[in-house]
């Protein structure tokens, strides 16, 4: 509770509606909930309550109550700058485009805390290349009126990725705001990113992106097929032998898919992702 809490004291907060979804697992949360909300300073916050077991599911319900001209979807265990965000829309929406993206900045807590800045910078030749390496859909804040047929899959780790490639970012003209937007807090305590058992879900996703390539444009396919290497390497890591099995199991099935009808793309793809993948984590 304590960084949503931090960030519903924002006096930015006034021009935002907030959609809290609560996915239910104990009473408790839900009065500390209620607390939380009663000490807001806005009357723009209200809460949805249910048992729906996956951040996708969640999201969804979320998503289907938005009023907003523009959306973002946060993580309550994480630190947005609400200040800059809105910035970041303002301008956006000055400029007449659909969707924006900004920096990032990663906080480490397994030890002590360390940071990392995720910048984007100043030569953008190949910014929609370096985005797909760390997509965050928190980054991103999105015209309400693209996503009105738009789902997140019903999946615990992968659906962000699913519904960037779903929605076709890269056939927007996307905005890109330099400044730090979102403070990502890695190596919380019960963070699903963490939790080795939900990899399984990665191989869900993946099949999701393979079916989306085939119907993409050039540009889409290109975001999409270092999104599938993304998660493949995610697998290939930190998988179990099922998992790893189950992957290549769908790397032969997908073979056509991937190699005759995206090949070129798909190897360039690959070659990027091993070049420029980097562990999550502090730098050395």
């Amino acid at each position: 509770m304590k960084h949503l809490s931090q960030w519903l004291n924002s006096p930015d907060l006034r021009s935002l509606e907030v959609v809290i979804v609560h996915d239910e697992s104990d009473d408790q949360t839900s009065l500390e909930l209620e607390v939380l909300l009663g000490k807001a300073p806005s009357s723009r916050v209200r809460i949805i309550e249910g048992r729906f077991g996956n951040p996708g599911s969640a999201r969804n319900a979320g998503l289907q109550t938005v009023q907003t001209q523009w959306v973002t979807f946060w993580d309550s265990d994480d630190l947005p700058d609400v200040e800059s965000f809105l910035e970041m829309v303002s301008q956006a929406n000055s400029a007449g485009v659909k969707c924006a993206v900004g920096s990032f900045r990663v906080l480490f807590e397994n030890n002590q805390l360390v940071s990392k800045d995720y910048l984007i910078g100043a030569n953008q030749s190949d910014s929609l290349n370096n985005i797909a390496m760390n997509p965050g859909i928190w980054r991103w804040a999105f015209k309400t009126s693209i996503l009105r047929d738009k789902t997140f899959l019903p999946i615990r780790m992968g659906e962000d990725v699913c519904f960037l490639a779903d929605v076709g970012v890269a056939d927007f003209e996307i905005y890109e705001f330099p400044k730090i937007v979102y403070n990502y807090h890695s190596g919380g305590v019960g963070q699903l990113t963490s939790n080795p058992l939900l990899i399984k879900d990665l191989i869900t996703s993946m099949k999701f992106l393979i079916k989306e390539i085939s119907d993409s444009s050039m540009a889409m396919r290109a975001f999409i097929s270092k999104l599938f290497w993304r998660q493949f390497f995610s697998v290939i890591k930190r998988g179990t032998r099922k998992d790893k099995v189950n992957l290549f199991t769908l790397l032969i099935k997908s073979a056509p898919e991937l190699l005759l009808k995206n090949g070129g793309q798909t190897i360039r793809s690959l070659i990027f992702v091993i070049k420029n993948r980097e562990p999550f984590g502090p730098a050395k």
